[in-house]
């Protein structure tokens, strides 16, 4: 009798047990703390902040440079700005509160709106990308949580800016 070789046991479910296996680690990864994993509640978050007696032109600039120190590099995250209507718009990003890291971070947008002795800062698009095992999920979910701590750090990425803008202008050296 021929020999017959006989089909790898498991072998068409493997797909299928690395899906489940993906998954079950996806899902331990956001709710490690029991919670329910889903979108940012607040689709955006605004803070106006007085900037008394400064100029709209002024604060424009100064808010372009602190996004460039923040940042690192303003040429990076700046997705739009307009000098005349004192609006900068830049997308960025942050560890996610728990396990953040470069595979896990939570994406936003910030926009800059200046204009005399005031700046409006609005964060939008808030959401949440994770990488497991070479795959990447857009919009991943983001812990019940976890949710004050992202707000609490986009807070504070406000107060920077308003901090920075109401210092005095470091004087330019003589050199």
């Amino acid at each position: 009798m021929p020999a017959t070789t006989s089909p790898q046991p498991f072998g068409r479910f493997v797909p299928i047990l690395l899906l489940v296996a993906t998954m079950a680690l996806l899902s331990a990864t956001l709710e490690g703390c029991g919670c329910v994993a889903a979108g940012f509640p607040n689709p955006a978050m605004q803070n106006t902040y007085p900037i008394e007696g400064a100029k709209k032109d002024s604060l424009y600039l100064r808010s372009r440079l602190w996004v460039s120190e923040t940042f690192n590099s303003s040429k990076h995250v700046i997705d739009y700005e307009n000098q005349d209507a004192g609006v900068i718009v830049s997308k960025a990003r942050m560890p996610y509160p728990r396990h953040g890291g470069p595979d896990n971070y939570i994406s936003y947008a910030m926009k800059v709106e200046a204009k005399d002795a005031k700046v409006r800062v609005t964060f939008s698009d808030i959401s949440r990308t994770l990488t497991v095992q070479n795959s990447v999920y857009s919009d991943a979910g983001i812990c019940e949580c976890d949710t004050l701590a992202i707000s609490r750090n986009l807070y504070d990425l406000g107060e920077s800016l308003q901090k920075y803008l109401t210092q005095k202008p470091k004087a330019a050296d003589n050199w």
